[in-house]
Parts: C-alpha cells; sequence; structure tokens
C-alpha cells in the first residue's frame, strides 16, 4: 500500500498537470560521481516491450521503481482516487546513467521486470535460465530473486543464495531484462541533477 500511495502522488502531480495525454512529461534524475544515475522519477509512456505491444502504456517511474499501466486506466478520476490499477508490467532499474548531447539528456540503463499481468509473456520458461556475471570473472546460473539500486540477491543453481552488489556486475542475461533509454528535452539543472521532458521511454533486449 506505501508503494502503490507513492506512485498514486507521481502520478497526479505529473499527469494531471499536463495539458494532453500527448504532452511531455517531467522526470527528475538524480546524480552521483560522473554519469551515474542515483534515482529517477517522473512519468512518460511507451509503445512496446519485447512481444507486448503496449499501446502506449503509462510508465510510473517513482525511485527506480517502475510501473506500466494501460493507458486509459486513469480515465476516470475516480478510478484514480480509489487506486484501482492493472499493472502490466512492474520492475526496478538499475546501472542507470546519464549522457548529455547537443539535443538534450539521454538517461539509459537496465530494468528487471519482476511483476504484473504480463510477466508470463516475458518469464523464462526454465526457472533457472538467468545469468550474472562479475567484474571478477565469476558466473552464477539460477535465479534473480530481487534487485535494487545496491545489490542484486541471487539463488544459484546449487541452492546457495548471494549478494551481488549491482556495480559488480557486468552483465544479466535473462528474458525479464531490458535495456531502457529516454531522450530529455528543456533540461533544467539543479543540485542534485536535472530535470527534463520525455515524451517517451523504450525498452529492448
Amino acid at each position: 500500500m506505501r508503494r502503490l500511495s507513492s506512485l498514486l502522488v507521481v502520478l497526479a502531480t505529473l499527469y494531471f498537470s499536463s495539458a494532453s495525454p500527448a504532452d511531455a512529461a517531467q522526470v527528475h534524475c538524480k546524480t552521483g560521481n560522473e554519469s551515474r544515475v542515483t534515482e529517477l522519477s517522473g512519468f512518460t509512456r511507451t509503445k512496446k516491450i519485447g512481444p507486448i505491444n503496449t499501446s502506449q502504456a503509462e510508465v510510473i517511474i517513482a525511485n527506480n521503481r517502475v510501473d506500466l499501466l494501460p493507458n486509459h486506466v486513469y480515465s476516470d478520476t475516480k478510478d484514480f482516487r480509489k487506486g484501482n490499477a492493472d499493472y502490466l508490467l512492474s520492475g526496478v532499474l538499475f546501472n542507470c546513467k546519464q549522457n548529455s548531447t547537443d539535443a538534450g539528456v539521454v538517461v539509459e540503463g537496465k530494468c528487471l521486470f519482476n511483476a504484473g499481468s504480463k510477466m508470463s509473456d516475458i518469464a523464462p520458461t526454465n526457472e533457472n535460465a538467468e545469468v550474472i556475471k562479475t567484474r571478477l570473472g565469476k558466473e552464477y546460473k539460477g535465479k534473480i530473486i530481487s534487485v535494487c539500486r545496491e545489490k542484486f540477491v541471487f539463488l544459484t543453481t546449487q541452492g546457495k543464495q548471494h549478494n551481488l552488489p549491482v556495480q559488480d556486475v557486468i552483465s544479466v542475461l535473462s528474458p525479464r531484462v531490458y535495456n531502457f533509454a529516454m531522450k530529455l528535452s528543456q533540461i533544467s539543472k539543479y543540485d542534485a541533477g536535472v530535470i527534463g521532458e520525455t515524451n517517451q521511454i523504450s525498452f529492448s533486449n
């Protein structure tokens, strides 16, 4: 309930402040050392994720957590207030970074989806089909239990659990992991990062 409440606050602030659904919405991007992004929050849309045609699904990002909802889910403000949401997919963003270009700022990274009504479309056919490789040359085969900004919790095929720092991971092989990217324009800078406008986030694998 706490996560849903925070998502509703983000959606209320960004969605109802837009003149129309086609307008670009704001994304807040906090940065750490160099180009590393420590936190993302905002609202945008996406057309497709892998085999799933999302028909411009609404994408809510709150503290690196991402949720995709059908684009009509809050057409009735009564549903919005009640929090009646059918999440298509939910997940966690990690390995996020930003790069400045002449046209604005590009934010990109990876997303691990772990919940939602469309999970069956992208879930591994083999429960132990996921692989993580680290900078030290180690390879772990099994299943990702969870991921946050700091670490992966991974269960190997031998039944051993490992806490793997995200910064030490160089690759993640899983049908649940997608690359994401979004271009921000109308950039405003502040001490902790940037605020920009975007009307689309793309997911690819």
